[in-house]
């Protein structure tokens, strides 16, 4: 019924003379990808620009030959949502968006030449003669299914392309921030999957949390055999580290769980051990800063372990 509507609407457009030349400039592949690359990024939705594609097919608006360069470029628009939802977001899921780019657009160039020295046009219109439509929408399948197929055996590849486009900066690793919470899902409207978002980004924070700590420790032991003042103030560094983050990660359960649109009854008590865990993985960073303290003492009185005692610890 909505692609009817759509057609019907449509189908004065093929009487405007303006409309027509501007349709038939699209045979030229570059300005038919930047067309339906700049559409679909506007409406951010492929599924309603390929039907409007369609809905101009059947109105007689346009023939496949021209909707197809158009199609290719709708592959690359509807990027521009998974470009929009990484602002913000750590490194690797902007990465995940470059390889998101990178399937499109590699798919694009190599579909682009392929039309232009076989038939490709004719042979999907052959699959489904008479039926404009669905000629757009197989093409649209075989599009994602191919490329899928020839990238597949190059997905290592693809993922050094996204490092060479965002590579790592050194002493990146040593930033003390939240590496997987965001705070700004609560501002979003929209809560389909929330749940196991939260979980995960919980999860994920409380892991980094866990690492962190547990270096600490082992840096803070590490003293005791070679002590080092330097990095007496990493452990001191570290675990106010590790005290942010345990208030970070109390704020987010905490907003989470008063958030009733984010979290059903059921899931709360699930989400709150993770307050009880990060509180614990908290009091064992404490630790490590007793150990420092300890191998400081033993430095300042200029006395040492056995090597029979540094092997029990």
């Amino acid at each position: 019924m909505g692609m009817e509507a759509m057609s019907g609407a449509m189908k004065p457009l093929r009487d405007v003379p303006e409309f027509i030349n501007l349709m038939t400039k699209f045979t030229n592949p570059v300005l038919g990808i930047a067309f339906g690359a700049i559409f679909t990024a506007v409406i951010q939705s492929s599924s309603a620009s390929v039907g409007i594609l369609q809905a101009l097919a059947l109105s007689g608006a346009i023939q496949l030959d021209s909707a197809l360069y158009i199609l290719f470029g709708q592959n690359i628009g509807t990027c521009i949502t998974a470009v929009i939802a990484s602002f913000g977001t750590s490194k690797n899921a902007k990465r995940t968006t470059c390889l998101h780019l990178a399937f499109n657009m590699i798919g694009t160039i190599i579909f682009v030449a392929f039309s232009l020295v076989f038939p490709f046009a004719d042979f999907m219109a052959s699959l489904t003669p008479g039926n404009v439509a669905a000629q757009i929408a197989n093409t649209h399948t075989v599009f994602n299914i191919v490329t899928t197929i020839l990238l597949l055996p190059f997905g290592q590849l693809i993922v050094k392309l996204a490092y060479l486009v965002l590579p790592d900066r050194p002493g990146e690793d040593d930033e003390l921030t939240t590496k997987f919470l965001d705070f700004s899902i609560f501002d979003n409207d929209f809560h389909i999957g929330t749940k196991a978002i939260v979980g995960a980004q919980l999860f994920n924070e409380t892991q980094n949390m866990l690492t962190v700590a547990s270096k600490n420790v082992n840096r803070a032991f590490s003293l005791f055999e070679n002590y080092d003042e330097t990095q007496v103030e990493k452990v001191h560094k570290y675990e106010e580290y590790v005290n942010d983050l345990n208030k970070q990660i109390r704020a987010y359960t905490t907003k989470v769980i008063t958030a009733e649109s984010f979290l059903t009854q059921d899931g709360t008590p699930s989400i709150a051990y993770f307050l009880r865990i990060a509180n614990d993985i908290e009091r064992i960073g404490d630790h490590a800063v007793n150990i420092a303290e300890y191998a400081s003492e033993l430095k300042e009185n200029e006395r040492s372990f056995s090597e029979e005692a540094l092997k029990e610890i």
